[in-house]
């Protein structure tokens, strides 16, 4: 069974979903776009920007945000106005003319390819995605499930530990998404690793269920806050042993020395992959196409690094569609796998399956 770790289905960008007002997605997606390394493209200029003005430089959070009307374009593109200038990303394909992944455009694509399975990812980005997601589970319950999001920054509250309980025991969700990048909102004045947040994972704990980490590196040294967030995440995994994670996106390989056939990779990633209860998703597209080109022989290096270091247990693949098909096709996004002919056929199979059952307790 193959099963892709990592996709996102949601109704169209922009729209209400669940209960936070279509405005609060606005902010995520501008926060999120800050410091996004494919630029934005000037309608006036013709030219692309890898600085955009969607915030103020010494405020990384949401006090620092600029007011530019940032918007949903169509297309697969997200809009601002600044100075009379219109600048646009394409943040999905082309394709995407109203910017939704419905589960039915999902199942396509999955049946087109040859996955068995995916596991459904829901971020502030595309909105406040619960029940949405249950829905997606319980009408394809033989080929998806789902994790649950809660608002992170306010995770040491009682309502958004018993909106995780929530989702778990009453949505029949079975993890829970957790993306560092939300403190914006209170301007990463929080630590989500501190005692204060403790009774969260003491939940987390009692409801047996498995966390999905997203770490976002912010502000003018990004690399810096990078590394303090694995920091934290590998102390708290010490701290917390009996939670299975999983850091989703895997390598932030272009903020660190590499070149097209050779990456270091420094010892304090290292340090946080080798928890005993850390898995490390491998999804190598998303993180080289921007810079290399399929089928990325760098990939084959740092894959086998890995592989040699960590064993074939602790690596689960996922494709992050469909934001992925900006840089290859989903079929590609799994094939250049292929090209990895250190990988026997068990390995292989932990990889695109084995190792994402046990993570999520999958029968």
């Amino acid at each position: 069974m193959i099963i892709d770790i990592h996709t996102h289905t949601f109704p169209p960008l922009g729209s209400m979903c669940g209960e936070d007002p279509p405005e609060l997605q606005m902010r995520f997606l501008q926060h999120h776009l800050y410091f996004h390394h494919q630029g934005w493209y000037c309608e006036q200029t013709k030219q692309i920007t890898l600085e955009p003005s969607l915030y103020d430089s010494d405020k990384p959070g949401i006090n620092g945000m600029r007011d530019v009307d940032f918007r949903v374009g169509g297309f697969g593109r997200l809009m601002y106005t600044d100075n009379g200038e219109n600048f646009w990303i394409q943040w999905l394909p082309p394709s995407f003319r109203e910017l939704e992944c419905t589960p039915e455009l999902l199942l396509a694509n999955m049946d087109y390819v040859g996955i068995d399975f995916a596991v459904l990812c829901p971020t502030h980005i595309y909105g406040e995605l619960n029940e949405y997601t249950s829905n997606c589970v319980r009408s394809y319950p033989y080929r998806f499930v789902g994790i649950a999001a809660i608002r992170e920054w306010r995770g040491f509250e009682g309502d958004e530990i018993a909106r995780l309980t929530r989702a778990v025991e009453e949505m029949g969700l079975i993890g829970l998404h957790f993306a560092t990048e939300a403190f914006f909102m209170v301007d990463y004045l929080e630590d989500w690793s501190s005692k204060r947040f403790d009774p969260l994972w003491k939940e987390v704990e009692r409801l047996n269920i498995p966390v999905f980490w997203d770490i976002f590196s912010w502000g003018n040294d990004p690399w810096a806050q990078w590394k303090l967030e694995a920091k934290r995440l590998s102390d708290w995994a010490n701290r917390f042993s009996q939670i299975p994670s999983l850091i989703t996106h895997g390598l932030p390989i272009l903020r660190w020395e590499h070149s097209a056939d050779h990456v270091v990779i420094p010892d304090f990633i290292w340090e946080l992959y080798r928890r005993p209860n850390i898995y490390v998703e491998v999804m190598l597209p998303g993180q080289l196409g921007q810079e290399y080109e399929y089928p990325y022989p760098i990939a084959k290096t740092i894959l086998y690094e890995l592989h040699q270091e960590l064993g074939p247990h602790k690596l689960v693949w996922g494709s992050d569609l469909p934001t992925i098909e900006r840089m290859v096709t989903y079929r590609q996004s799994l094939e250049y796998l292929k090209y990895c002919d250190f990988l026997n056929e068990e390995d292989y199979g932990l990889l695109t399956g084995g190792n994402a059952k046990r993570l999520l307790k999958l029968s």
